[in-house]
């Protein structure tokens, strides 16, 4: 991520914790042994306030069956020449925030981005472009 970026989208402020990687719709599609990372960050003191990202190698056509049960849950999903988007925006239901959960795979890579109360304008742009 750029440096501009990292500071617009407030992570500069917000600490990196590495907890265990949540379950996801990507989760039946993650290859054995294949190689993943997750980061967090959020503060501990805040609310539900920050940001998420999980990137895992995951069998596609299982991962591309997976996404395409997300419309049933709210999400809007779109295919490119090369990927397969779902995303969905909301409110969280207990603090007054805004909520968003992106979900990516192009070939055999899977992508979560996740936030509350944290812009990512251009995150999964700048994800994307340092994975391919």
């Amino acid at each position: 991520m750029s440096a501009t970026t990292y500071k617009k989208d407030g992570f500069a402020k917000t600490p990196l914790t590495q907890p265990a990687a949540p379950k996801t719709q990507l989760s039946a599609a993650v290859k054995s042994g294949g190689a993943s990372i997750f980061c967090l960050w959020r503060d501990p003191r805040a609310d539900i306030s920050g940001i998420s990202i999980q990137v895992v190698t995951v069998d596609s056509s299982k991962a591309l069956a997976q996404l395409k049960k997300l419309p049933a849950k709210g999400f809007t999903c779109k295919k490119s020449a090369d990927a397969y988007t779902c995303q969905k925006i909301g409110r969280d239901s207990q603090y007054p925030v805004e909520t968003g959960d992106t979900y990516y795979t192009r070939g055999d890579i899977g992508i979560r981005i996740q936030q509350a109360n944290v812009p990512t304008s251009g995150l999964l742009k700048e994800v994307v472009a340092r994975v391919f």
